[in-house]
């Protein structure tokens, strides 16, 4: 976001996990073979919360990964410079949804509140590794826009 009151806080490190789906996305035999990367962070807007982010890469050639820190950092940024892997595109679903007590906790929303959830599979300039994301937005005081 470029602002300098947008800061990332890190909820769960990187860690390694084996996986059979993403978010409600297929995953390749490669993805599942390699096992995931699995990560959660809040993204903090002039001091409110707004995006829950978990994040699942497959653990393909990525050396060391788990060992970054991803504070304050923006992921493709981060993949971009450290393994030239790029975003080329993706698709995602939305959904309007009550948050859950751990939303409500990191989000800072009344039990009930709608927020918006994302669904991400990003395609990357390294063929057959994708991106997943799911992404919980608290948009009461901020809108979403943007493009990949």
């Amino acid at each position: 976001m470029g602002r300098p009151d947008f800061f990332t806080r890190i909820i769960l490190r990187p860690e390694l996990r084996p996986w059979t789906e993403a978010f409600g996305f297929p995953i390749n035999t490669a993805e599942q073979q390699a096992g995931c990367i699995y990560f959660e962070r809040l993204r903090v807007l002039d001091d409110a919360p707004v995006f829950l982010d978990i994040t699942m890469l497959p653990n393909i050639g990525l050396p060391n990964f788990t060992a970054y820190d991803l504070e304050n950092a923006s992921l493709f940024d981060f993949l971009r410079t450290q393994y030239q892997i790029g975003v080329t595109g993706g698709t995602q679903q939305l959904f309007a949804i009550r948050a859950d007590k751990r939303q409500q906790e990191y989000l800072h929303v009344k039990a009930g509140s709608p927020i918006l959830q994302l669904n991400r599979k990003i395609e990357t300039s390294r063929p057959g590794f994708h991106i997943y994301s799911q992404v919980f937005c608290s948009t009461r005081k901020y809108g979403l826009i943007g493009t990949f």
